[in-house]
């Protein structure tokens, strides 16, 4: 952590500006030395600073500041725990990381590199690659730690692949390597498999070496050449964030947290851990943790209940292995309940919503259309302020002649409870506008979401081009739908 800088000059007295590479003069660390030698200390390790050197030859008597001097502290034993979320790092193959990682790959990319999109906090991530296509892999091998790697625990997050198949994957192998620089040291420990996982999903890794037998000293992560799952080709894409080494702990985080037995009210979770007892957290999809509702185990199981349907939930489990000594928290698992009865009123407000063709529907909603072409995801949530009677969102309908798209589209929304709320009671308000003045627009009940003729017809109304609020009681309707529709027709 230190380093000797050596001047050529007949001057007396010298000036020397340091700090870390890129730095602007006058904002570094200064020195001075009456001999053409100065040690720079405190420097941290695995660093790429710039020093500046000029003569002083009086006080009145300087010379230009020297050319830019770069280099490189030593790597060296890293305390624990160790951290990296590749925040300080520019985005793409141009950009290093911290020099005393070590990155390989037989790739004419320089593969893994730091990159902007698909981070899973902030705004980076490392970005593995592997594919059948030439066998390309990628590794990077974590900086030596302060101890020995069988007393170690690796956790980080990474996301899947934005595409699911066969022919794309995200798969790690994380393993121990006795020479960073060399793959063929690399040893295997476990592999993470996100093949089965849904697109652009995030999820928590965790592995303790502690049945590491061997003498590598470091920790690596390896996008190795993936299997085919069946087809002729494949390719992995990882995006890893939030790297953590640390000690392994007396109180082991739970593992395999799974989501079973999902009804409309209720649910199943079950983990692997080693605690005499647990506490699960759980409550509405993005939750703070300590504000959600709390149960205890003293199994590796427990059933959720009176939850709310058509919900989204995460839940979190930790170990309890005494008074003092609990475990982390499991990485979030998420789940929803099953569509069911919803009692009224119930609101749908498109702002609440993502927006996109590509973007799924709000849990429980229902389109239909008869679109032939790929355009068929209308109606669908829409960013459009111009046609927002308030905030930003619509849904919106686009039904045209033209071939391939939908001449007749439909969203059903959630069940109501009609045993408590019978749909003769039932009122339904909206506001809306067309393109075009005089489309009819028809108000109805579906007994099935997905099945277009069980649709009927309750009241028909004739847009304008100027956004209005409509009304529609259900007074009259005798039918046994329980499923609200607005259907769009040309």
């Amino acid at each position: 952590r230190s380093s000797d800088l050596r001047l050529t000059s007949a001057a007396a007295n010298f000036d020397i500006e340091y700090g870390p590479r890129g730095f602007n003069h006058g904002a570094g660390t200064t020195l001075t030395s009456t001999a053409d030698s100065i040690e720079l200390t405190g420097l941290t390790q695995g660093t790429t600073y710039d020093v500046y050197v000029r003569a002083h030859c009086s006080a009145t008597d300087m010379s230009a500041w020297s050319f830019a001097y770069t280099f490189v502290t030593e790597c060296g034993v890293n305390p624990l725990p160790y951290t990296e979320d590749f925040e300080r790092y520019g985005s793409g193959a141009a950009f290093t990381i911290d020099p005393c990682w070590v990155k390989g790959t037989n790739s004419t990319t320089a593969y893994p590199y730091p990159y902007s999109t698909n981070a899973v906090t902030g705004n980076r991530s490392l970005y593995f690659y592997a594919t059948t296509s030439s066998n390309y892999y990628s590794y990077a091998a974590l900086p030596l730690m302060a101890d020995s790697v069988k007393n170690l625990m690796l956790s980080f997050n990474v996301r899947r692949y934005g595409t699911v198949g066969n022919t794309y994957t995200t798969r790690l192998v994380i393993g121990v390597m006795t020479d960073p620089n060399d793959i063929t040291t690399f040893f295997p420990m476990d592999t993470l498999d996100l093949q089965q996982a849904a697109a652009s999903s995030i999820h928590g890794y965790e592995y303790c070496f502690s049945n590491y037998t061997g003498n590598g000293q470091y920790i690596a992560i390896y996008d190795a050449v993936p299997p085919t799952y069946g087809g002729t080709s494949s390719t992995s894409y990882a995006y890893v964030d939030d790297i953590v080494v640390d000690h392994i702990p007396s109180c082991l985080r739970p593992t395999d947290v799974t989501i079973s037995n999902i009804t409309d009210n209720s649910a199943t979770v079950r983990w692997t851990g080693n605690a005499p007892s647990y506490e699960i957290e759980y409550g509405p999809q993005g939750f703070n943790r300590g504000m959600g509702f709390t149960v205890t185990s003293n199994t590796d199981s427990i059933d959720l209940v009176g939850l709310q349907n058509s919900t989204n939930y995460d839940v979190y489990v930790r170990g309890i292995c005494s008074a003092a000594d609990q475990s982390e928290w499991s990485f979030v698992r998420s789940f929803a309940t099953t569509c069911g009865p919803n009692a009224l009123p119930m609101l749908f407000d498109p702002d609440n919503y993502a927006t996109g063709t590509a973007t799924p529907l709000p849990l429980c909603w229902t389109r239909t259309n008869n679109a032939t072409g790929t355009t068929n995801y209308y109606p669908y949530i829409f960013s459009s302020s111009a046609n927002a009677h308030s905030g930003t969102n619509v849904l919106y309908y686009y039904f045209t002649t033209s071939s391939g798209y939908a001449n007749d589209e439909l969203m059903a929304f959630p069940e109501v409870d009609t045993v408590n709320f019978p749909m003769s009671t039932v009122e339904v308000s909206f506001w809306a506008k067309s393109s075009v003045a005089g489309k009819p627009f028809m108000v109805g009940v579906m007994t099935d979401p997905t099945n277009v003729s069980t649709f009927q017809v309750v009241d028909t109304i004739t847009l304008t081009t100027t956004s209005s609020e409509y009304f529609v009681e259900f007074t009259n309707f005798t039918g046994n739908g329980s499923y609200v529709a607005l259907r769009g027709v040309i």
